[in-house]
Formats: C-alpha cells, structure tokens, sequence
C-alpha cells in the first residue's frame, strides 16, 4: 500500500488567519503587489481581512481594503483585490460614507477612477455629508477627475448640502 502524500496546498491555520489578515492589509497600504498576490491565494485570507474591518453588528469599523488601496493610489494593488472578490466598488466607510470612487476623485486618480468605473462604481453615490464623487473631486480644484465623471454621466447640478455649492463653485 502506498503512503498519502500531503496536499500541496495545505489548508491554512485558522489561528494564523487574523495575522495574515493584518498582512494583507499593511501590503495593500504599501503596493506590495508581491505579497498581496501571495497571500491572496492562501484561502481565507480575503475574507479575514474584510472581517477585521468589520465591528459589532457587521458595520465597517476601519477603511475597507479597497479605500485603503485609493487612498493610498495602489492602482495594480486594487485591480488584484477586485480580481480575487474583495467586495464591490460601492461599499462604503464608516467615517464619512465614502466609496473608493469618492477617494479616487478627491486624490485626482484617474486610472483609479477608470478601474473602478470598470467594475461598474455607482458616480452619484453621495457619502454621508451628501457629496458625490464629482464634489468630492471638485474640492481639490483638479478639471481631469470632473471631466471623467462628467463624460460618465454624472450629475453636474449636485450641489453641498450643507452650503449649496455646486462643482463649478468648488472648483473656482
């Protein structure tokens, strides 16, 4: 009778899954594309690290992975997550509501703006301040995110709740 080999790709410790979640996060935040590759192949990993994120009741406790990768202009990093099943491109944070299209526009990215309009981001999405992606944008000044946006169809009447400004105003 002949010996069982052990599988090549052994099931990972669950108690080594948080840690290798937190991995993952402080790759992403660095573009270590390298490492985020690697350990997304290690099943569980993904889901760990959206769990961490997560506080009581399911509700984002901290950036997601993909605001991480925004904020951060990890555009490569984002294309692996998106490619692997991190969650969609209209989940919200929970500090201000804001979808990573928001933080693309407002950091003036637009190779990440484009990546994420290609896994179909919602453009009018406002945050929790009533602000969409366009405003968001148009408070840095920067015309490029606002034109990609507005040949998107988004709404160029959105104004601020708050003062009533629309993207033109922010944008003088």
């Amino acid at each position: 009778m002949e010996a069982q080999q052990p599988p090549i790709n052994p099931p990972p410790d669950p108690a080594a899954l948080p840690a290798r979640a937190e991995e993952l996060t402080l790759a992403v935040t660095d573009g270590d594309l390298e490492t985020v590759r690697e350990l997304l192949e290690i099943p569980g990993v993904l889901t760990a690290a959206i769990a961490a994120g997560r506080g009581a009741g399911g509700r984002r406790g901290r950036p997601g992975l993909l605001h991480i990768a925004a904020t951060n202009g990890r555009v490569a990093v984002a294309r692996e997550l998106l490619a692997e099943g991190s969650p969609g491109v209209d989940e919200r944070e929970a500090a201000q509501g804001q979808t990573a299209l928001h933080i693309a526009a407002e950091w003036s990215n637009v190779e990440f703006m484009r990546l994420l309009r290609e896994h179909s981001a919602a453009i009018d999405e406002a945050d929790a301040l009533g602000l969409t992606p366009l405003l968001a944008g148009a408070a840095n000044g920067v015309l490029e995110p606002l034109r990609l946006l507005a040949q998107w169809g988004a709404d160029l009447a959105a104004t601020e709740p708050s003062r009533g400004r629309s993207a033109t105003h922010l944008v003088r």
